[in-house]
């Protein structure tokens, strides 16, 4: 600092090097100025003083023995004098009686008025008073005194200064404000000499320049006391009552008092402490009663009761100051007492929350509180932060300790049903401790479904140092990313462990976090393991463990970040993989399951920034196959260099070859060849349709170039040529017939040559289209119907030839069809009805709207078929149809071992949801001659139905609605029984699940068990069942064995039936059955049940090879019944095989049954019947005693 400073003569100034002369003949004052100091800039006046006047006694009005004023000499270059701060020492002020009005005071309101005159702009930014004197003397107020010891500066002080005052006996003690007066001791003597009683109007008090109110007060001085009965106004916007009274004796001087205010606004005194309020409008009330002694706090008592109200006015208000706004109400009740301050009530509100303190401070400034805070949504304090996204039901509680200086606290908070953006269902608990501006975290867990994440550390301030850890137990990388991003397509639980420390600007942190099964971007994977490094500079990934099955992806890299030390970002990755299983990789399965098998190896390295990266890359495929064939290995090599993207492969045993590159620049260029050597395609078109192209061989082989840009596709052209196209359907092969050219230019595909030949096949495809949008097409030629099998389920065999000319234009939606395809001569067999139709002849045509079918002939089951119909199109779906067709005469096997021959009338109609069919079936003849294996079948009829298996067709789930009738020529003839049957049944249900409803019955006819032949006397099946196919029997028949005639009733269904025998002579049934299996009673077989027992179980286990026995040498040697069954000997206790054999000769008049055992020659049974008319017959017999006898059989009917 420059000291120029230099004792001057009394009588003269200097400023700026030049001197001063000061009139001698001014006699209203002394003073000289110091030299002018440039650093600090500063201007200093020494002894300034202001002379008095008779008739005063006082010599001087003012006296400063310095006054240094401190300013800055840029400002003046904006008409601004900017004072830094003035300092004024050991002023020294008369006051006399009338001084208001002395000249002397007239000039200084003069000096002062001056100042203020706007002539350039004025900025003080502080001013120190030191050890100021100030004399009272008024003869007519009998106020007579001294007060020294003054120090004034601007500082604010919060906390009170400890102030001591010495006055005399009858001297009234003067209230300092704190913030302003910070003299340790003020020293003196004010003396009231005379008593009076007055009252003081204090009008426009201001705080900081701002007008606050006005006050009056009433009162008397008496005795040494000084009673202020009424206190009134109006303060801060709010109304003000008390009463005060001082007493003043030899040793102490105290007080005591009551005030009260309603509806104060106290911003003024609070801007004096706090800068940038809330803008928040404030109502305050209170009410406190005081008392005390002297200035020391200890002698000072008080009652408060303080109540406001809150309201905010600026909505645009943000971070703490918005916050603040929220508060609504404050209710407090504080007690001062021996210099402790007790907070008894300490209640703050905003709408949805509550904090609430109590507890207490002591005189040293110690303090103890205990803290409540209760939030029913946080989003409420969240939003005053700009992040409305947080809500929740919020808890702290705790202590707050320490010092006003240094406050600490400690304690618990939780939060309930807890949400952060989408992610909801969160809640947390933990204990958190504040103290030397560190804020701790211990135990802090957050919950939400089963992840689990512990946070533990510590944040210090001012200038944030974090040192965080967090485990995590199943988190969802998933919910965290969707709090600071967006919502991605992953899923995973996650465990591991997080760390950071460090600054805003300089940190550090590591994590290893453990993944189990889940996936990314729709690509699952079984385990994943990422171990990073994060710094301020960039985030390094020193392990990235990714598998899947057996195959395992590992990598390492870095990201830099854009900071002091980098001046741009960039990366560096290395991915290998050893086998990659493409079972493996999901994101090629949108079509549905790649139609290959094998893997591949990878191998990729890059590095760089973001906008010019380097990549190096080469995928090696091994034992790539398709279904049963081979394709072979392939390799591609790929990268980016100096913003180009080049590609180079070799696939299928270097069948196919693909080069390329794409400049990543401007509009994004791009070339690309790829060669084909009799590559299989079929593979990549089952991708899009995967039968029955999977296993249809199909390979070209030619060469594909393309070119354009990849920001205007509409620049792209292509040229496909194909010098071989070729393709084996079941054994049909067809190829190209000359090169096929296909060229894209201008967004159209122009088809210059696409002919296909083979045998009877020849067509050709020509015209333009533009790809989802237009198509202007022409298709004509013939081919063999084995090509239809491609395009249809329902088909399983075709044979013949199609005629084919259909135009198709118009939108890519919804094109018009127009054309004629003609079928001569050909042959069907549908997968719904399984017959064939042979000699079929089909003319169909196109009228962009519809499919007619003007004609369908053929010749089905040896009659013939004619139908007629018409099919809706909507684009190249099919809409509504209608389908008339005619049977005649025909044939069907259907169900299995039933042949009939049929007329039909079938109407079929509905949509591609709905088919319905309807009609009528006349069956003119039928018999059912499938042999029932009653051993085999009994067995089979106790193991569980599975259900049947099989793609279902297309018109699978066709609605039936079918009446099927007949009264003659239907038979059932087989080894159970020989009847003739009236059907009249509804077919119901779908084609997959057919239900008949309706009866069949029997007239006449017989049934077999065993050697004995029942009589049918009446028969009926009703089917009744809506939901399946459950028949409900009633039966009645007669046989006569031995010397019983046995009636039989069988009635029920096949689950729950009821079976009657009745003989003449009467038998139990027991009997009666013993006697049809065995040929004995029970009488005659004791003794021998374990012989029977053991061969009709015998009969049963070798019952199904038994049967096909039966069935194929009754086959051979033409008998209708051919059965073996155990029989039991009468003279032994033993039994053995009985054969059983029968046959109908002359047109069915004459039935003979044979019946031997096959161990012996004895026991032969020969039953001769002799039909003469319907109702009568002649019957002969031998039994097995070899006894003959005849009978004459009468037949009646009953009506």
């Amino acid at each position: 600092m420059w000291n120029w400073q230099r004792s001057l003569p009394p009588n003269k100034a200097a400023a700026g090097g030049h001197y001063l002369e000061k009139a001698q003949e001014d006699k209203k004052g002394d003073y000289y100025f110091s030299p002018f100091n440039p650093v600090p800039t500063y201007v200093e006046i020494k002894n300034f003083s202001v002379s008095n006047k008779e008739p005063f006694k006082n010599e001087k009005v003012l006296h400063v023995e310095r006054i240094r004023i401190y300013f800055r000499a840029s400002a003046f270059l904006y008409r601004t004098f900017f004072i830094k701060s003035i300092q004024i020492k050991n002023p020294h002020i008369w006051l006399e009686e009338d001084v208001s009005d002395d000249n002397h005071s007239v000039l200084l309101q003069k000096t002062i008025e001056l100042i203020r005159r706007p002539l350039i702009r004025k900025v003080i930014k502080r001013w120190d008073v030191e050890n100021g004197i100030l004399d009272i003397d008024s003869t007519k107020r009998s106020i007579a005194g001294r007060i020294s010891g003054i120090n004034i500066d601007d500082k604010i002080d919060i906390f009170l200064k400890d102030h001591k005052a010495a006055f005399a006996v009858n001297s009234i003690m003067l209230n300092i404000n704190s913030t302003t007066f910070h003299s340790r001791e003020l020293k003196g003597n004010v003396n009231i000499l005379q008593m009076s009683e007055a009252t003081i109007n204090l009008w426009n008090l201001n705080i900081n320049d701002k007008a606050v109110g006005a006050l009056s007060l009433k009162g008397i001085y008496k005795d040494k006391k000084l009673l202020i009965s009424s206190i009134k106004g109006n303060i801060l916007n709010g109304t003000v009552s008390g009463n005060m009274d001082l007493f003043f004796t030899d040793d102490v001087f105290s007080y005591k008092g009551k005030l009260g205010m309603k509806g104060m606004d106290p911003d003024p005194v609070l801007s004096a402490v706090v800068k940038d309020l809330p803008n928040i409008k404030k109502e305050i009330d209170f009410n406190i009663q005081f008392s005390g002694a002297n200035f020391e706090r200890k002698g000072i008592t008080a009652d408060a009761e303080i109540s406001g109200r809150f309201k905010s006015v600026n909505s645009e208000q943000k971070g703490i100051n918005k916050a603040a706004a929220l508060i609504k109400e404050l209710n407090s009740s504080l007690e001062l007492k021996n210099g402790i301050l007790a907070v008894n009530k300490f209640i703050i509100t905003s709408e949805k929350a509550s904090l609430n303190l109590s507890g207490m401070i002591k005189e040293d400034g110690t303090i103890k509180l205990s803290a409540g805070l209760l939030s029913d949504d946080i989003k409420e304090f969240a939003s005053a932060f700009s992040y409305p996204h947080a809500s929740g039901q919020m808890s702290l509680s705790g202590e707050i300790s320490g010092s006003l200086y240094n406050p600490s606290f400690d304690g618990e908070v939780s939060i309930k049903n807890g949400k952060v953006k989408d992610v909801s269902a969160i809640s947390a608990s933990g204990r958190v401790h504040y103290s030397s501006s560190a804020l701790k975290a211990e135990d802090i867990l957050i919950e939400k479904d089963e992840s689990r994440y512990n946070i533990n550390g510590s944040i210090s301030l001012p200038e944030p140092y974090f040192n965080l850890k967090a485990d995590i137990k199943d988190g969802s990388p998933k919910d965290i990313v969707s709090i600071f991003y967006k919502e991605i397509p992953i899923d995973m639980m996650a465990s591991g462990s997080l760390t950071f420390k460090g600054t805003k600007k300089e940190f550090t942190g590591d994590g290893r976090l453990n993944v189990s099964s889940g996936s990314a971007y729709g690509q699952r994977f079984d385990s994943a393991v990422v171990t990073a490094n994060l710094d301020a500079s960039k985030i390094a990934f020193s392990k990235i463990f990714i598998k899947r099955d057996r195959s395992i992806l590992n990598g390492t890299g870095f990201i830099s970040f854009k900071n002091s030390r980098n001046d741009k970002t960039g990366w560096s990755a290395h991915l290998t993989a050893s086998n990659i299983e493409l079972k493996d990789i999901d994101l090629t399965k949108i079509k549905g399951d790649l139609p290959f098998d094998g893997g591949f190896r990878l191998d990729l390295n890059g590095e760089g920034d973001f906008k010019r990266p380097e990549i190096d890359g080469k995928i090696v495929f091994e034992k790539i196959r398709t279904g049963d064939r081979d394709l072979g290995d392939g390799v591609i090599e790929f990268g980016i260099k100096d913003m180009v993207f080049e590609l180079d492969a070799a696939l299928f045993n270097n069948s196919s070859f693909i080069n390329g590159e794409i400049e990543l620049r401007n509009d994004i260029p791009f070339k690309s060849e790829l060669e084909l050597i009799d590559v299989p395609l079929n593979s990549f078109i089952a991708i899009l349709k995967p039968e029955p192209f999977l296993n249809m061989p199909l390979s070209a082989t030619g060469k594909l170039e393309v070119k354009g840009s990849l920001k205007n596709i509409q620049t792209t052209t292509a040229f496909l040529n194909l010098d071989n196209l070729s393709a084996d359907i079941t054994g049909y092969k067809i190829s190209n017939d000359g090169a096929i050219a296909v060229n894209y230019r201008g967004g159209e595909v122009i088809i210059d040559s696409f002919k296909i030949k083979g045998e009877d096949t020849s067509f050709d495809l020509s015209g333009r289209f533009r790809p989802f949008s237009e198509y202007n097409l022409s298709l004509s030629g013939e081919a063999d119907m084995k090509i239809s099998t491609l395009f249809t389920k329902e088909l399983e065999y075709s044979r013949g030839k199609a005629y084919a000319a259909v135009m198709l234009s118009g939108d890519w939606l919804e094109p018009r069809v127009r054309g004629a395809l003609t079928i001569r001569d050909g042959a069907l067999r549908s997968r719904t009805l399984s017959q064939r139709v042979e000699k079929v002849n089909i003319g169909l045509f196109l009228n962009e709207k519809q499919i007619l079918i003007e004609q369908f002939e053929g010749v089905i089951g040896g009659g013939t078929i004619k139908g007629t119909g018409r099919i809706e199109l909507s684009g190249f779906r099919f809409g509504q149809f209608g389908m008339n067709f005619a049977i005649s005469n025909a044939r069907f096997t259907y169900p299995e071992g039933f042949s009939s021959t049929i007329d039909a009338n079938l109407f079929i109609q509905g949509d591609e949801k709905n088919k319905f069919a309807k009609g009528d079936i006349f069956i003119k003849k039928g018999e059912y001659k499938r042999r029932v294996e009653w051993k085999s079948a009994l067995l089979e009829f106790q193991k569980v139905k599975q259900p049947a298996k099989g793609e279902v067709p297309v018109f699978g789930d066709t609605a039936l609605n079918i009446q099927i009738h007949g009264k003659e020529n239907i038979w059932i003839n087989n080894n159970t029984a020989k009847l003739p049957l009236e059907v009249d049944v509804i077919l119901k249900g779908t084609i997959n699940r057919p239900i008949i409803v309706g009866k069949v019955e029997a007239i006449d006819g017989e049934v077999y068990f065993r050697k004995n032949r029942f009589k049918v006397i009446s028969g009926r099946v009703d089917f009744t069942d809506p939901e399946k196919i459950n028949p409900v029997f009633d039966i009645h028949a007669s046989s006569k064995v031995r010397k019983y005639q046995i009636d039989l009733n069988l009635t029920g269904t096949l689950d729950s039936f009821n079976l009657s025998l009745v003989s003449d002579p009467p038998l139990s049934e027991t009997d009666i059955l013993a006697l049809l299996t065995t040929g004995k009673t029970t009488e005659e077989l004791v003794g021998a049940e374990q012989v029977i027992g053991t061969a009709e179980a015998a009969s049963f286990v070798t019952g199904q090879v038994q049967d096909i026995i039966e069935e194929r040498v009754a086959e051979i040697m033409g008998f209708e019944r051919f059965q073996v069954d155990p029989y039991y000997y009468s003279a032994k206790t033993s039994a053995g095989p009985r054969l059983t054999v029968s046959k109908h000769f002359w047109d069915d008049s004459l039935y003979v049954i044979y019946s031997t055992n096959l161990a012996t020659t004895e026991e032969q049974l020969i039953s001769i019947e002799y039909i003469l008319s319907k109702n009568i017959s002649l019957v002969g017999e031998r039994d097995e005693s070899g006894r003959l006898g005849a009978d004459i059989k009468f037949r009646l009917e009953f009506k």
